[in-house]
């Protein structure tokens, strides 16, 4: 498959490089690491099908390079291309990949923490979804909005977002109909609405594919069975329900292989099972759980994993924890105090 040949690799960060000359005026080492979408204010001639087809390439590049760890590279090649994307007239196509586009730029900017502009930019890429015409772009658009909504602290908007996604979700794929059940349930767990959860998760898990890999537009769709396995465990969580958590978290091992795992889901899942661990009283756990999600969190440059696995400890960690000497080397090595990131 082309996004792991070295040869087109090469030739699309060539094209990338000679994009940003041409439309921009500016080659793509001068060009910051995030832009603000329709930087460009200069609109064009619609954009010709091959050239759109060389957008579509970057973009799946861009998201290759996401799910491969390597996030600075990701954010560098999405933004020599993207604003001048965004600068031709809205049609079908563009609109579609643009919504694509900004829905990358918007995970990106989570990892950073930079929550402002990640709703920013996942309202803008629901927009462009509409545009595109398209259920399944338009319901993995939505499924990432209800997500800014809930790091935001607005459950009533995610949950209003998610249900936006339900209507769709029978013109989609499984692949997407499985991330937006379990997203569901999640949310429903956690509001206590406890046999609607039980129930999307549940489908949630039949409905997603043996071979997602099979579903062309797997890459873009950021819907894999790491994040229904996450989803699966956080339910079993939140409904109290200890002795399914383990089984949940790694549901994934009872599925074919679908490659390596992205570091930034397996941190989200080993962040669960610290809050898995603090539920079942097992200390010692929780201790290397925590102390390899600090340091993997920094090694990946996810600033969005490394604030997931501290507001755990200072909000779920029991006082008397906190007197013991392996959790007390973790807070003095990465700086832990309760009430401040």
């Amino acid at each position: 498959m082309f996004p792991h040949d070295p040869t087109k690799r090469q030739s699309l960060l060539q094209f990338a490089a000679a994009l940003g000359v041409l439309l921009t005026g500016s080659h793509v080492s001068d060009t910051p690491a995030l832009k603000q979408p329709f930087a460009s204010s200069e609109k064009r001639e619609k954009a010709d099908p091959t050239l759109l087809h060389r957008f579509e390439n970057l973009l799946l590049e861009s998201w290759t390079l996401l799910n491969c760890n390597q996030f600075p590279l990701a954010e560098r090649l999405l933004m020599s291309f993207l604003p001048s994307l965004l600068a031709f007239p809205v049609e079908e196509k563009m609109a579609r990949l643009a919504s694509i586009g900004l829905r990358l730029q918007s995970v990106l900017a989570h990892h950073r923490l930079d929550l402002s502009q990640k709703l920013t930019v996942c309202q803008q890429a629901v927009t462009f979804a509409q545009h595109g015409h398209d259920h399944t772009i338009l319901a993995a658009a939505l499924v990432e909005l209800a997500n800014a909504y809930e790091f935001h602290g607005d459950v009533a908007k995610s949950l209003l977002t998610l249900q936006e996604a339900l209507t769709v979700a029978p013109h989609t794929t499984p692949l997407i109909q499985s991330r937006i059940y379990s997203n569901n349930a999640v949310l429903l767990a956690q509001t206590g609405r406890k046999r609607e959860a039980e129930w999307y998760i549940q489908y949630a898990q039949e409905i997603f594919p043996d071979t997602p890999h099979q579903d062309p537009r797997s890459v873009f769709a950021d819907s894999s069975v790491y994040t229904l396995a996450y989803h699966a465990g956080l339910v079993a969580l939140a409904l109290g329900k200890l002795h399914q958590v383990s089984d949940a978290f790694t549901l994934y091992q009872q599925r074919p292989a679908q490659g390596t795992m992205p570091e930034r889901l397996r941190l989200e899942i080993w962040n669960g099972h610290s809050k898995a661990a603090i539920q079942m009283n097992e200390l010692e756990h929780y201790a290397a759980l925590l102390t390899d999600s600090l340091s993997s969190a920094q090694m990946l440059g996810s600033k969005k994993r490394y604030q997931e696995a501290v507001v755990i400890f200072q909000q779920e960690l029991p006082s008397t924890w906190r007197k013991h000497a392996l959790l007390r080397e973790v807070a003095a090595t990465y700086g832990l105090q309760r009430g401040t990131l």
